[in-house]
């Protein structure tokens, strides 16, 4: 967990032309306890991704401003670091960064493997062993190092080539120093000019070399008094354009080199004392016209270069004069970052924009948390004026003495002896007006005194206490006050008296309490009040409700705030539902619109809100403060990271001037500068740390497109993320999506790793970007995947499949087909072996009928032959007939109907000429059934069959009839059954049935009762 801790400065004067005061600087102190490896840091870098490397003597840190990546030396690794403890680091122009070590030797950080490559040292023969805090300096474009240490000198090596140059330093001054660990042969930093000169920060003082020519230059300085150390060993170098260098001194101050003159200026900030004074370590550019330095025996310090003035927070409460600040640089964020000897400090400017300052009272009514209600400036006196609530009256500041004075105000005592101060305005006539709870004041600003206005009249129907709560001023300069009782009065200034209360109603609605009062931009006033909205065109006119339902609906939930902007537009502060506004342009039709979270605002949790010159939207929200643009629709929120209070509850916006605009919160003001506050919002850089496979974990480079190809088996993965930003991190958002798998992006706020399981085959892309606390996103990290699909799924294998699954389907199919063939065969076979045997079983009935028949009809011939000649020839003749249709269709299965009918009809006369009375037979055959089908001598089988199982006489006749009925034709017959039937084999109707099987889908029906015995053959 992080520890936080500030220093705040209260100087009562300042040198002019600094940019920035100390006092405005707070720190945060990074150590252990926050995540480094030590507190004992060796040297600071941040490389070309954006990360601030931390070199301790217990390990190198990678931090991101949230977290640190740790490495250390593991013996089982040829990988890990190659020491653990004192190393130096440096950035070489193509971003690599390069670490050495005290104990000598190069490592390599290799970004895409998060591990490091080794480099032996030079076989050179190193002056002192084992601290000789050996460095790099500077690495040309051929690639080769130039390093030093102490008493080393200037050394080249070419490492791929395994070439090393060295240089020992000429002209060396030898002085009284007493810092035994400092060598005047040692090359603290390399500059490389345009023209490839080298130019050496030494502790012998600056050098140029020519790398061509192999040649120093020394430039001289004139030491102005003998001092016990060398005062021109230099440790930084920072080009001035063309002109020239700054250079900072160990022991000195800051140096400036004229080029063209080849002369040096020396400024101090201590010109008194000699010796182990004025240490300037490091120094690093804040501004054109500032340097931030490090200095050892002054801490933190501004150094003006146009003024050559030094700016230190020598009387600020916890500072450390003598912390040794070794090294401080600066983030893109311009964050400053600042190794001292114990642990880390990190100095945010953004946290300056809002600079909240207490208000010192000289007594309180409530603890240091007295309510500042208004501020207003009187810059032609050089006096800033405080109305505030729980104080001791309306406090006076003068800007030059910072002296504060209070001028007490009356209370009424049968409330309570709180001075509340709720009112401070500027009439157009140059007055000023003080409210206060229970009385209203005009201030004397030339006399520093209040006037005290009479107690305002009484109306002689309304008794009540006056409990003033606010003021407001209309475009004609008339001031108007409203009482916590929701009275809206009037107040002449001229004529020194409040004017009978405003009540707005109309016949059917009236606001008895009215909560918010404001003049909009065609000068009508609104009043808000129990829930209704109400506003009047001119003071002669009535008010007019509004009356919109959803517009209304909006007002049932507390409204915390409500302002009016200069181009027609009312704001209202809804408590839990975000920021309403309200276009009153048009009088006819309003319209609205509401803001809510999380895309149009962080929250809807507004407590209050203001509106600056601009047209800006002020509002305190439980996240911070939101400032939001209504033109662009857009906002930034600002939390205790940019020096918001964190007050924000009773937090009040106010207008301070046309560029300023002020905050307060109990015992705090702060005066917002809007151009500081337009600036362009850092936007971090978002990065891919590593990618978890199973408990394997693979480093990722997010600056390099490599594709991360995965086994099948590996479709279960984690990504871990983060964003470089020196800033508090805890306000950021992330979101990530995996292109491909995911729909959408996915939302996961401050989380920093994403888990994916069971994604299928295939090539993905792994994307992250984070928003800052202004929601603004970043650029985003991407990361390319290709899972290996299983043999199973690939497509090659699924068509193999396919086809060999379509070729088991296609043979089974054949099978079947072969199988349903031969079947259909032997059951063809069958049918058709049953069909003959059924057709020479139907042979066999027609052969077993013939006979039958033949003797009957013969019998009764010869009868007939006796009887009536005549006759009997006419039986012959029809006999005749009979034998040539069964002759003619012997062979046939089926013939029409009309032949069969005419064939029976014919049988049937011969049968009536044997039976006479006895045989009736009828016909009732439609014409459109005649070219229907049915097998020969079926009918005639049937009426041998009635005749042959019934017993015929004159008393006893047998009816047969022949009709149509369903597509059948039926065969009925009344039944008077023989007890005997010699002739019957009782097999001809079965083998009737059968044969229609073979002839028709429909079956033949048998149907026998008491009284008749039908058949029902179906027509084909």
């Amino acid at each position: 967990m992080r520890i936080y801790f500030m220093f705040i400065l209260t100087l009562l004067y300042y040198t002019p032309g600094f940019a920035q005061k100390l006092e405005d600087i707070r720190f945060e102190t990074i150590d252990e306890k926050s995540g480094l490896s030590n507190n004992w840091i060796t040297h600071l870098a941040i490389d070309s991704s954006g990360y601030l490397w931390v070199a301790t003597q217990d390990g190198l840190n990678r931090f991101d401003g949230f977290t640190f990546k740790t490495f250390k030396h593991d013996k089982n690794n040829p990988n890990s670091l190659l020491h653990n403890n004192g190393q130096e680091l440096y950035v070489a122009p193509n971003g690599d960064l390069w670490i050495s070590y005290h104990e000598g030797g190069f490592s390599r950080y290799q970004k895409d493997l998060q591990n490091f490559k080794h480099y032996d040292i030079p076989n050179f023969k190193l002056k002192y062993q084992p601290d000789i805090e050996f460095a790099i300096r500077y690495m040309d474009g051929d690639g080769s190092i130039w390093y030093s240490g102490s008493g080393l000198g200037l050394n080249h090596y070419n490492y791929e080539k395994d070439q090393h140059l060295h240089y020992d330093l000429p002209d060396i001054i030898q002085t009284n120093n007493i810092d035994a660990n400092n060598d005047p042969n040692t090359v603290n930093y390399i500059y490389s000019a345009s023209d490839n000169q080298l130019w050496l920060c030494t502790e012998n003082g600056l050098y140029g070399f020519n790398p061509k020519t192999k040649s120093f230059s020394l430039k001289t300085y004139e030491v102005k008094h003998q001092s016990m150390v060398q005062e021109y060993n230099f440790s930084k170098l920072i080009p001035d354009g063309n002109k020239g260098f700054w250079l900072s001194a160990y022991v000195g101050g800051i140096y400036y080199f004229d080029l063209k003159n080849e002369t040096f200026s020396n400024y101090k900030f201590d010109s008194i004392h000699t010796g182990f004074y004025n240490l300037v370590f490091d120094m690093t550019e804040k501004s054109p016209e500032e340097f931030w330095i490090a200095a050892g025996d002054k801490g933190l310090g501004i150094f003006n270069k146009t003024l050559g003035q030094f700016q230190f927070p020598e009387n600020a409460p916890n500072h450390r004069p003598y912390a040794f600040l070794e090294q401080v640089i600066q983030t893109s964020n311009h964050e400053l970052l600042i190794a001292d000897e114990t642990s880390l400090l990190k100095y945010s400017p953004s946290a300056a924009r809002f600079n909240f300052r207490y208000l010192p009272l000289s007594h309180s009514q409530h603890g240091n948390l007295h309510v500042i209600r208004k501020i207003l400036e009187h810059p032609e006196v050089n006096e800033i004026y405080f109305a505030t609530e729980f104080g001791n009256g309306l406090n006076i500041l003068n800007t030059l003495t910072q002296k504060l004075t209070a001028l007490p105000v009356a209370v009424d005592k049968s409330k309570d002896t709180k001075m509340i101060l709720n009112g401070l305005l500027k009439d157009t006539m140059g007055k000023y007006w003080l409210l206060c709870r229970d009385f209203i004041y005009e201030f004397d600003w030339k006399h520093k005194k209040l006037i005290q206005i009479p107690q305002p009249f009484k109306h002689p129907e309304i008794n009540e206490r006056y409990n003033f709560k606010s003021f407001l001023q209309n475009y004609k300069g008339e001031i108007f006050s409203l009482t916590r009782e929701g009275n809206l009065y009037p107040f002449s200034t001229s004529e020194r008296k409040f004017i009978e209360k405003i009540s707005a109603f109309d016949r059917q609605h009236r606001i008895r309490k009215i909560d918010f009062a404001v003049f909009d931009a065609t000068h009508r006033l609104w009043v808000l009040g129990e829930k209704k909205l109400a506003y009047r065109n001119d003071p002669k006119s009535a008010f007019k409700f509004v009356s919109d339902s959803i517009l209304l609906q909006y007002l049932h939930s507390p409204v915390k705030a409500m302002v009016s902007d200069s181009i027609g537009n009312i704001w209202m502060a809804i408590e839990h539902q975000g920021l309403l506004k309200l276009n009153i342009n048009n009088s006819q039709v309003f319209s609205y619109h509401l803001f809510t979270s999380p895309v149009e605002l962080p929250n809807t949790r507004i407590n209050n809100m203001g509106i600056d010159p601009q047209g800006h939207i002020w509002m305190s929200t439980i996240n911070g403060i939101v400032w939001f643009n209504p033109s662009t629709r857009k906002y930034k929120l600002f939390n205790q990271l940019a020096g918001v209070d964190k007050y924000i509850f009773g937090m009040r916006f106010m207008i301070a001037g046309p560029h300023s605009f002020y905050i307060t919160t109990p015992g705090k003001y702060c005066k917002v500068d809007f151009n500081q506050l337009n600036q362009a919002s850092y936007i971090p850089k978002v990065y891919i740390d590593k990618m978890n496979i199973g408990k394997k974990e693979v480093p990722v480079t997010s600056d390099k497109q490599t594709t991360f190809t995965l086994k099948p088996n590996e479709n279960y993965f984690s990504f871990d993320f983060g964003c470089i930003d020196f800033s508090d991190q805890s306000y950021h958002h992330f979101a990530y999506q995996l292109l491909g798998w995911d729909k959408t992006w996915q939302d996961c706020g401050t989380r920093r790793y994403a888990n994916y399981t069971n994604v299928s085959g295939g090539d993905y892309v792994f994307m992250v970007k984070v928003a800052n606390t202004e929601g603004q996103w970043s650029d985003v990290a991407k990361l390319n995947i290709y899972i290996q699909t299983p043999f199973y799924k690939t497509w090659w294998f699924k068509l193999l499949l396919a086809a060999l699954v379509s070729l088991i389907l296609f043979s089974l199919y054949q099978y079947r087909i072969n199988q349903q063939r031969q079947m259909f065969d032997l059951k063809s076979r069958a049918q058709l072996l049953e069909k003959e045997k059924t057709m020479v079983m139907y042979e066999s009935l027609k052969q077993q009928l013939n006979p039958h028949f033949l003797f009957n009809s013969l019998t009764s011939l010869s009868g007939l032959i006796e009887t009536d000649p005549s006759l009997a020839g006419e039986f012959l003749e029809q006999m005749s007939d009979i034998y040539r249709y069964i002759l003619k269709h012997d062979d046939r299965e089926t013939v029409l109907l009309r032949d069969e009918i005419e064939f029976a009809k014919l049988y049937v006369r011969l049968q009536q000429t044997r039976f006479t009375k006895g045989l009736y037979v009828e016909f009732d055959i439609p014409e459109e059934y005649e070219d229907t089908k049915i097998a020969p001598v079926t009918i005639q089988n049937m009426i041998e069959n009635a005749l042959k199982h019934n017993i015929i006489g004159e008393h006893l006749p047998l009816r047969i009839e022949i009709y149509i009925e369903d597509d059948y034709i039926v065969v009925k017959n009344n039944l008077q059954k023989k007890n005997k039937v010699e002739t019957s084999n009782k097999k001809g109707l079965p083998q009737f049935v059968n044969l229609y099987k073979f002839l028709s889908d429909r079956p033949v029906l048998i149907d026998e009762s008491n009284t008749h015995f039908i058949v029902r053959i179906p027509l084909i």
